[in-house]
């Protein structure tokens, strides 16, 4: 089902109001490549990968493109009080002028809202990469989500999303798991820094750490310590940045 509020004919002269060179295309049916707004492609299916943040960084552009807000979006199509105007036209004088200015008003809004949500998700769909043993059941899940000239681009995004949350019981047990990798003996410089950034990443994501907190930060420290090898003896890791720091400031570790 498509959940975009009640369908109505769509006014291709909503959305004017942004219609500028530097506006995605707004559009109710698939758009060829070229009117595309730019979008890094991901597999939802890969999870929390360094494509999902480049997918997820287009993707507030294309929001803010769009002049659309992801509230907005999560609240849903704009309400249409068709009941009260349809009362209100059997009777006569300016509260049934003041009732239909209200009503076409309110269509006007849930017009917009559609068209913003239609467009989203037709410049998001080609971006995400579907290839694999999921496809079918994937591409009945995208294809769920359009009917007619209406699209919901809104849960196109929650859905794929959902393959990146890390919020679970088992996502953050297998996140915690992740901290006990140790650096590898005779480990180069660069081998330490990459290693601290990934160990920060798992980190940083575990539920209760918060980079911007001294005392939290304190506790990534002591896991990467933890971390290090411990062989041979008097091996010494040099000096080597350590992310969470100001710019500019380096730590020495030593096992």
């Amino acid at each position: 089902m498509v959940s975009v509020g009640s369908p109505v004919p769509v006014d291709n002269s909503v959305g004017t109001r942004l219609s500028t060179a530097h506006t995605p295309t707004r559009t109710v049916c698939p758009l060829q490549s070229h009117l595309l707004f730019p979008i890094n492609k991901w597999s939802p299916r890969s999870g929390l990968t360094t494509q999902n943040t480049a997918w997820e960084r287009d993707i507030k552009q294309l929001l803010a493109a769009l002049n659309v807000t992801e509230e907005a979006l999560k609240a849903g199509p704009p309400q249409v009080d068709a009941a009260k105007a349809e009362a209100l036209s059997l009777r006569s004088g300016g509260e049934v002028d003041r009732a239909s200015g209200e009503y076409e008003q309110q269509m006007v809004a849930l017009r917009e809202w559609q068209m913003d949500n239609t467009t989203i998700y037709y410049h998001v769909r080609p971006s995400l990469n579907i290839d694999g043993v999921h496809f079918y059941r994937d591409a009945k899940k995208i294809d769920s989500l359009y009917a007619g000239q209406l699209a919901d681009g809104w849960k196109l995004i929650e859905w794929a999303r959902s393959f990146a949350d890390l919020t679970s019981k088992e996502s953050q047990k297998n996140l915690r798991s992740n901290l006990a990798r140790r650096l590898k003996e005779g480990a180069t410089r660069a081998q330490l820094s990459a290693h601290a950034q990934t160990l920060f990443n798992v980190w940083s994501r575990i539920i209760g750490n918060n980079p911007a907190d001294t005392e939290s930060l304190a506790d990534y420290y002591d896991e990467l310590l933890h971390t290090m090898p411990t062989k041979p003896e008097g091996a010494h890791l040099t000096i080597a940045y350590v992310p969470g720091l100001p710019a500019g400031s380096l730590s020495s570790v030593k096992d």
